[in-house]
């Protein structure tokens, strides 16, 4: 009878929460620990802030990763957030990384404020309450009119008169042509003497102006970068042709360099091995004559040998017999 993993782990669980906190210690911290942690940027993943030193990132790293470890926390998405918290740290712990990074962030950020603008646009234009007013009196009047049977209406005291309004209105646009037209010999800038209240904007106009020069602006950086950054993408390419051209060459070079080493070896050790034939005929040549000169001393050895023993044997043939013709003491005469 065989149980699963997990209803082994239970069991080991129970035990340890029934035998107390002293024994079985490993297995009864592993519980299921769920930890929300914001992993849009690496520093809401770790909980700091882009001004954070490195001791606070790397204290916050070692408090989450205690937390998130499997051997601590049994959790899913505890696995996914260990990973992405030590990535994290990795890149924030790096000074040249961490740099790259929040170069980026301030581009991301940027785009979605520029996306956001222009998807908003420009805010509306203000109206003039009076005018508001008079359009809101013209499509009432229009509407009694088309009314049939609508008779003219009588005329209130104390409510406003429409043609008052008006008319005041139209005096207000008057007496602001003629100071316009006064200001105009007084002012020297064309912008100011056409419109005089053009600078008095609003916090939201200043803000959307102010934003719409940084989208400017901003455009106009990325253009130059992207510029340069094909400028310097084709520089590096030809800086890696020419360096592969290079190399090329060299091994060329170097291969040319090897056959004529490994030529000119071949043709000494062809020249060594014919002077070794040479001198291997030479001593057998010697040894040839040697041989020759051996055999002929072996020869005359043995012819004298031969004569020396032909000479013996007729001085002792000569010898017998002379002894065997002399007459003997006892022989009568």
């Amino acid at each position: 009878m065989s149980f699963s993993f997990s209803t082994r782990l239970a069991a080991v669980d129970r035990l340890a929460q029934t035998a107390g906190p002293h024994i079985c210690r490993r297995y009864a911290s592993r519980k299921r620990k769920q930890i929300k942690i914001d992993m849009s940027t690496y520093y809401t993943t770790l909980g700091v802030t882009p001004e954070s030193e490195l001791h606070e990132i790397e204290s916050k790293y070692f408090e989450l990763a205690k937390q998130l470890h499997v051997d601590h926390n049994q959790d899913k998405r505890a696995r996914v957030q260990f990973d992405a918290v030590v990535k994290a740290a990795t890149v924030l712990r790096d000074p040249e990384q961490r740099k790259l990074y929040n170069h980026r962030l301030r581009e991301r950020r940027d785009d979605a404020i520029l996306r956001a603008f222009k998807k908003s646009g420009p805010p509306p234009p203000k109206v003039n309450p009076e005018l508001q007013f008079i359009r809101a009196q013209m499509r009432a009047n229009a509407e009694e009119r088309k009314k049939p049977g609508s008779k003219p209406k009588k005329k209130v005291p104390g409510e406003p008169d429409l043609g008052s309004t008006i008319r005041r209105v139209l005096g207000l646009g008057r007496r602001r042509v003629r100071l316009e037209a006064e200001s105009h010999s007084a002012q020297t800038s064309t912008f100011q003497t056409k419109f005089p209240t053009a600078q008095k904007k609003t916090a939201t106009d200043l803000k959307y102006e102010a934003m719409r020069k940084e989208v400017l602006r901003r455009e106009a950086l990325e253009r130059a970068s992207a510029v340069a950054r094909i400028e310097k993408m084709i520089k590096e390419e030809k800086a890696r042709r020419e360096k592969e051209e290079a190399e090329k060459t060299a091994a060329a070079v170097a291969e040319a360099e090897a056959k004529v080493k490994w030529e000119k070896d071949q043709a000494a050790r062809a020249a060594e091995l014919e002077q070794l034939a040479r001198q291997e005929q030479a001593l057998k040549q010697a040894l040839g004559i040697l041989e020759k000169e051996r055999e002929e001393m072996r020869r005359a050895k043995r012819k004298k040998a031969v004569r020396w023993l032909s000479g013996l044997v007729v001085s002792g043939t000569i010898l017998y017999t002379g002894w065997t013709s002399e007459p003997s003491d006892t022989d009568g005469p």
